[in-house]
Formats: C-alpha cells, structure tokens, sequence
C-alpha cells in the first residue's frame, strides 16, 4: 500500500527522449526506450510504465506475433545481445550470447530475425540471421550480405543493403555506399526496390503489398515512404522538415506506425490513402538519475607548482584545488562550477593562481588569490610588546608606519609571496580576460609584466598587466601551438607547423620588434620547446631520424659548444646551484650573447632509443632532462646533459620543476605526484572530494564545447552547409534529457552528423557491463545446422580447430564443449569465458567420438585469420586463372604492418609475371599511399648489368639502392565503396598519375584528415581538420566524392551467395588484353 501510495506520488515527467519504438501487434501499445530502460505506453501516449529497470542500456524491440512477449537488444552481458521479456516486463531471459552487437529487426511466430558482424568477413557489412523463438545459434537467412531483415508476403523477405559505415547519423550523405532497401523472392531471386543515392532503408512490409521505410529522398529529410512490394513508384507519407524520422515501427495490422523524431514520438494512422500524423505526450515518473556524485579520486588532469613549491595547484574533476606539496592536508576547492575548469598557472610572485574555464561560455582566463588563511582564524594577538626588546627609533625610516602599510596595500612582484597558499581557507575569484573567442593555455611572463596565452586556433597574445589591454604577437592556422618562455620575459620559443604540416621550432621577441626566427630547420617534426632557467639551452623532440622523435638540445649560444666537457660539467653545477639560489620573482637576464643563426647546425641529439621520445622538460640548471618513452621504454626517463645515465623515474605526464630543480610534479593515472626528479621520495596529492554532477547541464555544456571546437577548427569553415551556430542550442536542449552516456553520444552523433563529414564520431566513457571475462572464445570454423547437430563446414587456416590436439575436420558433428552436451544450450554459451583457455572439445567423425584439446580466441583473432586465408585463396585464384602470369597483392590497411607485407609479397607476386594486380577493397585506410606510389612509381633512369650477366636482360637495378622495392610493369587497381580514407586517396592518385586501369566500384567519399580532442568526462570527439583535394585537371574536394573507376562493376548479391567475384575478374581481363 505504501509503494503505490509513493508511486502515485512522485512527480511526473515529460518523456522528452523516447527512442526505438515498437507498436504491438493490434497497433494499441507502444514499447519504446528511455533513459537506458523499456517503456509501455498506449499508442495515442499518456502516462507510461517501467518495463525494465537495469543499469545496462535497453535499445531497440519487437513484439511477438500473439503481443505476449517483447525481445528486445541488451548490453548486460558487455554485448548488445537478444533477449526477450514477458509484455509486461517479468520473465526477462537472455536469448544470445554472441561477441558482436546485434540490429534486431523482427519477430515471426517461430523466428527472431537480426543482422550482424558476426562471421568477420573481408566486405565489411552485416548479414541477416534468425534464431528460434526460444533462443539459439544463428543460422543465415540467405548468403548475400544484408542488414534488418523483415518478412514480407507470401514468403518475400525485404533487407537493406549497405549503410554500413555510417548509418543515418550523416545525415545528406550520397555514397556508393548508401543503404537501399532490396527483396528476396521465395525462388530466391533478389531485386533491387530503391536506388536513391541516400539511404532508403529499415523497411517493413504493411501486409496489403507494399512495403514501406524511411528515406532522405526528398526536402533533406528523412521521411516515411510506402513502395509496391515488385518495385516501381514510390510515395512519400510523411512530409516532416528540419528533423528527421530517426526510427519507426509499423503495427502488424498496417493500419498504425509510430515514428520517434527529436524528441518526441508521432502516431501515424493509414486510412485508405488518406494518413494522419500525432504528436504524442507521454509522462513517466521522474526518478533518481537527473544528478549523480562523482568521487574526484583519480580525476586528476592537470597540476602546476607554486614558486616557492610549497602548494600544487589541481584541476580535478574539472575543478580548481590546491593542496599543500607535503600532502598533509587534504586539496581545498578554488573554483567550482558547472563549466569546465583546466591550465592552472601560477604568478611568478606566488600570490595570484591564473586558470581557464568556460563557465561564461568560451574559455575565459581568471585569477584566484588568497582572502583568508588558517592563521586568520586566531584572535588578533593585543599582548603589550616586550620593553626589553630593542625597538627602532621614531626617525628611523626602516620602521616607517606609512611605508610598511603602504606596502601591505599594494604588494608587488619584488616583494615575495603575500599567500600562504598551502594554509588558505578562502580565495577571491576575479576575471582576467572574458572575451567571446576562446583564450586557453596561459603562461605568466617572468617579472610578472604580463601573460601570453593561445586564442582562436594558432593565435597567440600577450596581455599586458600595465595596460590590461591584449595585442596579438602572430596569428595561424596551426592549432597545435606549443610554446615556452625565456627566462628573461623578452622571448617566446614555439612549435609551428607550415602547410606542409611540417613543424618547427621559432624563436620570437615578445615586443614583435623582429621577424621569427626558424630555429630548427628541418624538413621533419621538431616539437615541445623548453628553456633552462637561463635561458641558455633550448630541449625539444625531434622527427628527423628514421621516423622516430628523439630528444635535441640546443645551446642559444655558441660559446657553450666551445666549451670543453669538464667545463660544461662545471657550468652545469653552477647553473644547478644559481637556479636553486636564485630570485625567482624577477626576470633573469640571459648572461650569454645568442648566437640563433647558425644553431640549427648546432643541435645535439640526446636519445636515439627505439621508438619515440617525447614532450622533454629540462630541469632549471641544464643538467637532466625527463622525457616520455615509449614500446619497451615506456614511461618517464631522465638522463643527464648528455644524454647518458639514463634512468626510468616512473610513468604519467611531467608538469613541471620546483623553481629550485630539486623535485618534479607529475600526472600519473589520475594523481598528481611529487618527487625528487629523480623519482625517489614520490609523493601522491589526491583529491578525495566528491562532486554533485547534474546530467542535464552536463551534457548540454559538453555540446556547446563540441560546438565550440568545431566550429574553430573543423576543416571546412562553411560546417558543410548546415546552420551549425544554431544547431548546437538545439542539440544542446535535447543533450539534456539524457540520462545515460549511450543516449548522450546518440544525440551528439547526430549533431556531428549534421555536417556531413567523415571520420567524425563523439565516443563517451562506456557506461556498458563489463562482460570481457564472459565473451565467447571462437574457434576458427564454420557451421551448418544438420538433424544430427552441428556440423563443421569449413576449419579456418591456422585457427584452433586447425590447430587442435588432434585437429578438427570438416564433416565433423560438435556433441560436447568440456563435456558438456550441446543438446539443449549453444555452442556460443558453452564458449562463454574461454578466450585463452584451453578447452575440451568433443566431435564424432563417422562412428568415432573424438576429444581435441584447442585454446579458443576472440574475434579480433579469428577475423585476422579469416582474412589471411582469403588473401591467400585470392591469389591463388589470380594464379590460376592467368596462367600465372598475373600477381596479386591485397592491401589491408594504409599502415606500416600492411606496407611490410606489401614490400614482403612484392616479389613474389612480381617475379616471373608480366603484370600485377593491386586491391584496396575493403580497405579502412591510414596513411601510405606515398609510400606505395614510391614503389609502383618509382622512375626508370637507368639500369644495371653485372659482368657475366646476359646484357639483353635489361631493366634491373640494385635493390639496396631504393627507398622501397618496386615495380615497373602494368598494373590494375582494385577498390569499391568499402575503400575508405587513404585507400580512396590511392585510388584517387593511380587515376590521376595514369598508372593503370581503376576496376570496381566508386570509393567511399570519405577522405579527411581528423584528430581529436576530450570533453570534461573523458568524452572523445573526433576534429577533421585537413581537406584532401585531387591535383588533376577538375579539381575537387575527396571528401564527399570518391574515386570513380574507370571500369565499373557492381558486387551483387547473387555473386555474393555464389561467392564469385566479378570485380576481380573484369580487372584481370582488362589487364590481360594490356599484356598480350
């Protein structure tokens, strides 16, 4: 009585994100989901009930055909799987235990019907499967690739086609790529019902011969629309603008639909040809998630030491703390707010503790300053003064009252730290600089004269505190900026890339009086510059050996390389102990004459590891240097002046020295940590605090920063067309009816995807069950269902069935996984926690029941394995079907692994041929196109003949002499619309350079340079910032428009269910008659 009195009372809520509807067989109930759980509501809306109520996230689902049951997608196990529920939520049972996400599509009166990844095959795309009602191991519906199948009549079964990239969240996309709806006839044969260059698809049959789905072919918006079943004509039903129809559902009568759009659901009720569409309202009660308590332990990003290294400044769950450098008292909160808090940075003087927030809705730099103390809490002390004591004279001025007052008043940088910053119980925030451009990573200019700080992209400024009033020192593109200053306060040392995207080191007044000066010099990557404290050596990391960064160092001035090295040695002491003695209060003259235009011959490498050394900090005297390693030297190293000694100290990212060089600060895992700089005598700053997140204004702030920092650096300055600067409020409102991070990334997904840009996704921390330790192993074979069982159809190459104690074989019958039966379970669920253990499997081959020992794998593994295999049988093919006169060559990726592989299989799929065959199909790309062009083309000027050799055997030359081994004979190129990235640029490039014959199917339209940057959670979102654009004589942007072959051949389904590959064969055939 109490708990429906309670339920009755809690307060009720617009449902103002309802996605994933599904309408009950009669039309009358809709299940959907919201806020990570199921919902049931009447199909004409008002007060919906909970369905499930689990920390996982509930995504789409179908009712059963008698309306008794809905089986719907859950993560729980760590995996979007199937399972299924009573229709009012009791009796919730798990149907699959698969390790790839599953798209549920139907429910028949005996079958589930879905698609998936499952099988890993080299074109990348799902494929259609069913399961029993009561759950089981998939079994395909056909053997073409295909995404949510549907039935239709009369035994007609409807799926879609493509989409597999991108889905809707792109939205106006045109790709070869693009989702078409598509018909599976009883006898099999399949027909093509749209072909829209956008996408059509999640279609669904209305029973009375149409079939219907949802498309972007009309008003740029994604709209219902209703087809005859055998194709023809179609007709739009739904005219909504702006915003699309995100999902739907059709009742099994045809009579009612339901569509989700923004953020709310529409009834759509079909009347002959006549339709009505309502806008539902639907309430549920409110509950407990609109805020959350976060604990701050191990949310430690950023960290800076105060001068007189008594107190470390924390940004801590995008707060403001301090905490006193001994850890004996817990971290104080300087400034908190709903913004996002980040580049502490202290005063020379210590009294004023500058940072960033964009609590004001740009990044903005305030000051926070000490306004009560621990010792203020004491009652003034009124004892009378001792008389015994000396006492100055009334004329004496050293003992002024005006003067000492005065002074108090108006502290300056000369007279030392006023704050007790690691005793301080209340701060004063003030604003430094509020603008509406975004102003981050300050750094104070020694002497306190000022700040220099980055604004809009690479544009750098300085704030003059004499004048309060900024001026830009130089303005850039570059974002990527990184930059200290001298000692001294007169210089500013940076890291700049030029349109090469080559970046050097520059040295420039900071009063402008003279034009910057390149430093470095060099065609590779010199990065992260960082002064000694006096200015006279300069440490950064550098490219320019064998494509791994190394730490360099640079005197400013020539005497220092004259020196002897006993002398160096005994400057450094000197300089250790003056960076320790020194008055860090003021700017510190350089004492030595810069010598700038020659130093870029003068630089000294200090580390030549294997791989890369990183992000440098030099201590103040000159003597060590920390550094980040990486492989097999992972985590911070420090070595001495040069480059030798060199030790491991610890892991995390450095901070910064204490003024005096004697102990390091550094970020590691969360914490910061305090040490001697050579690691020992660590200690660890926590922040313990706890923090109130409230989840609407988070993430309606986490959209207005993606606004925000794409809308400065996204490529195209245009934002694709879209109205982005009014977009994202919108997106902002509804961001903030989310309560869990799968709904939130869903809603930002989509404002990304407003732009129509590729390489673009918002990626939040998972809030998904772990289940790693649950996945099922695999075991490298394919099955088929058989009266008798299951039965192996084919052992993959090198996989465990291939590989097991004995081996397995096709035609064997699988009974029993560590001896237990299969009868009654699935050979997945008897796999579940496997991965890497050795397990028992039981087969009978004829009359004999065999028991192999094999060790199952993941799906990564298997998915590797499967592709090497039909590599191999590709090439095979080639072989034979040219007489061997053809290689092949099938590049993976555009990465280093692939090109090795590349160069590795270059000669012998060249040797004794007479042309070659190259394929970027279903290739995901990366970046070594140049490299390959290098090698297919490489210029002919010249070859050699040895003494002895036959010299009319000419074209040949030393191999130790190329940059990578090549090939001069003809060449086709193969790519289709799974080509993506790099690859579609090298398909771009052989068309544009003329090296041959480009076979298939146009690429993606997908080629952009992206990086990426975080949110205040840890949230990820991928920044394009480079456009790639085709140098021949129409030029045009690659993004958006792929690479049309000059012979183009569809991959259809009925080659795919006869597994015949006519691209490959249309390419070989034209490449022969070149050769003949």
């Amino acid at each position: 009585m109490f708990c429906a009195l309670l339920a009755t009372t809690l307060t009720q809520t617009t449902v103002d994100l309802p996605r994933f509807p599904s309408l009950s067989p009669n039309g009358d109930r809709i299940c959907f989901s919201w806020r990570g759980d199921l919902w049931s509501v009447s199909s004409s809306g008002g007060h919906a009930q909970r369905l499930t109520a689990h920390s996982a996230n509930e995504a789409r689902s179908a009712w059963s055909p008698d309306g008794a049951e809905i089986v719907f997608e859950s993560d729980r196990d760590g995996v979007r799987n199937l399972w299924c529920m009573a229709a009012d939520g009791t009796g919730v049972r798990q149907l699959t235990t698969l390790d790839r996400p599953v798209t549920l599509s139907a429910v028949a009166k005996e079958q589930i019907w879905f698609s998936a990844y499952l099988e890993l095959d080299v074109y990348r795309s799902e494929r259609p499967y069913m399961i029993p009602r009561q759950g089981g191991d998939p079994v395909r519906l056909h053997d073409a690739f295909g995404a949510t199948p549907v039935p239709g009549e009369d035994g007609q079964m409807f799926f879609v086609r493509g989409g597999y990239y991108d889905g809707w969240a792109r939205r106006h996309f045109r790709s070869a790529e693009c989702a078409d709806v598509w018909s599976l006839a009883p006898d099999g044969t399949f027909t093509q019902l749209t072909t829209w260059s956008g996408n059509d698809g999640w279609p669904a049959s209305d029973g009375q011969g149409h079939v219907l789905y949802l498309s972007d072919a009309a008003d740029r918006t994604v709209n219902l629309w209703r087809q005859p079943k055998s194709g023809g004509q179609a007709t739009q039903i739904t005219s909504f603008t702006e915003m699309d129809i995100n999902d739907w559902s059709l009742a099994a009568n045809g009579k009612v639909a339901v569509a989700h759009r923004w953020d709310q659901l529409h009834r759509i009720d079909f009347d002959g040809e006549s339709t009505t569409v309502t806008p539902l309202t639907i309430t549920a009660p409110s509950d407990a998630m609109a805020n959350a308590v976060e604990s701050l332990s191990g949310k430690t990003t950023q960290a800076a030491l105060s001068p007189d290294g008594k107190t470390v400044a924390l940004i801590a769950g995008n707060d403001l703390y301090v905490r006193d450098a001994e850890g004996n008292r817990p971290a104080r909160l300087v400034f908190g707010s709903e913004g996002r808090e980040e580049d502490p940075v202290w005063s020379t003087d210590g009294n004023t503790l500058w940072f960033v927030s964009d609590l004001t809705g740009t990044r903005s730099i305030h000051a926070a300053k000490v306004n009560f103390e621990r010792a203020d809490l004491q009652p003034e002390d009124t004892a009378v003064p001792d008389e015994s004591q000396d006492q100055p004279n009334e004329g004496d001025s050293e003992g002024d009252s005006e003067g000492d007052s005065a002074a108090s008043e108006k502290p300056t940088d000369s007279e030392g730290p006023t704050s007790n910053w690691h005793e301080a119980l209340g701060f004063e925030i003030s604003d430094v600089l509020v603008r509406t451009t975004e102003d981050r990573n300050p750094q104070a200019v020694p002497g306190g004269k000022g700040l220099v700080f980055r604004s809009t992209r690479g544009q750098m400024e300085y704030l003059d505190f004499e004048s309060m009033e900024t001026r830009v020192l130089f303005d850039h593109w570059d974002g990527w900026i990184d930059f200290d200053l001298s000692p001294d306060g007169e210089w500013i040392a940076y890291a700049q890339h030029d349109l090469d995207f080559n970046s050097d080191i520059f040295l420039m007044r900071l009063d402008g009086a003279d034009a910057p000066i390149n430093l470095t010099r060099h065609p590779d990557n010199d990065e992260h510059p960082r002064f000694s404290a006096d200015g006279r050596l300069l440490v950064f990391t550098s490219e320019r050996k064998a494509e791994a960064y190394d730490i360099m160092v640079v005197a400013l001035d020539a005497e220092y390389d004259r020196l002897l090295e006993a002398d160096q040695e005994a400057y450094h002491d000197k300089a250790k102990k003056t960076a320790a003695d020194q008055d860090h209060h003021e700017a510190t003259p350089s004492a030595w004459p810069w010598s700038l235009d020659d130093a870029w011959l003068r630089l000294r490498r200090l580390t030549t590891l294997d791989g890369d050394e990183t992000s440098p900090w030099i201590t103040p005297g000159g003597e060590a240097i920390v550094f980040q390693g990486s492989g097999s030297h992972s985590g911070l190293h420090r070595i001495d002046w040069k480059g030798e000694n060199r030790t491991k100290i610890g892991s995390g990212s450095v901070q910064g020295f204490s003024t005096d060089g004697k102990s390091l600060l550094r970020v590691d895992n969360g914490t910061a940590v305090i040490s001697k700089t050579d690691g020992k005598d660590s200690t660890k700053l926590g922040v313990t605090a706890r923090k109130l997140v409230n989840h609407a204004v988070r993430n309606q702030r986490k959209i207005l920063a993606i606004g925000r920092d794409l809308g400065e650096a996204y490529y195209d300055p245009n934002m694709g067309g879209c109205d982005w600067d009014n977009l994202v409020p919108l997106y902002a409102d509804l961001a903030s009816g989310c309560r869990t991070n799968e709904a939130f990334d869903w809603v930002a997904n989509r404002l990304i995807g407003e732009v129509n840009g590729s390489h673009m996704r918002v990626r939040s921390p998972s809030d998904v069950p772990s289940g790693a330790g649950r996945t099922p192993g695999r075991l490298g074979i394919d099955t088929e269902q058989t009266s008798a069982g299951i039965e192996l159809s084919e052992i993959v190459p090198f996989g465990p069935a291939a590989t097991a104690t004995p081996p397995l074989e096709p035609g064997d019958q699988l009974v029993m996984v560590n001896f237990s039966a299969l009868a009654g379970t699935t050979l997945r669920h008897l796999l579940q926690g496997t991965i890497g253990n050795e397990v028992a499997v039981t087969v009978v081959r004829g009359e004999e029941e065999i028991t192999s020992l094999l060790t199952p794998i993941s799906w990564r593994e298997e998915r590797q394995l499967r592709y090497e295999a039909w590599r191999r049988a590709t090439a095979e093919f080639v072989e034979q079907a040219t007489d061997g006169r053809v290689g092949y060559i099938h590049i993976q990726g555009m990465n280093q692994p692939s090109l090795e592989i590349f160069e590795r299989d270059l000669y012998a799929a060249c040797a004794g041929k007479e042309a070659l065959l190259l394929d970027v199909r279903n290739n995901g790309g990366g970046w070594t196109t140049d490299r390959v062009l290098a090698s297919i083309m490489a210029p002919v000027h010249a070859w050699t003949t040895p003494r002895g050799a036959d010299p009319a055997k000419t074209g040949h030359y030393p191999q130790d002499r190329l940059f990578i081994q090549r090939t001069t004979m003809p060449i086709n190129l193969l790519c289709n619309e799974k080509s993506y990235s790099n690859a579609e640029i090298m398909s771009h490039a052989f068309k544009t350079v003329g090296r041959g014959t480009l076979v298939g199917m146009p690429t993606h339209g997908s080629v952009i340079s992206t990086g990426s940057f975080s949110l205040e959670d840890g949230t990820t979102v991928r920044m394009p910032f480079r456009g790639w654009y085709v140098a021949d004589q129409n030029p045009r942007d690659m993004e958006l428009n792929g690479a049309i072959p000059d012979l183009m051949v569809p991959q259809t389904p009925e080659d795919e269910s006869t597994q015949t590959d006519t691209q490959l064969k249309v390419a070989l055939e034209d490449l022969l008659k070149r050769v003949r």
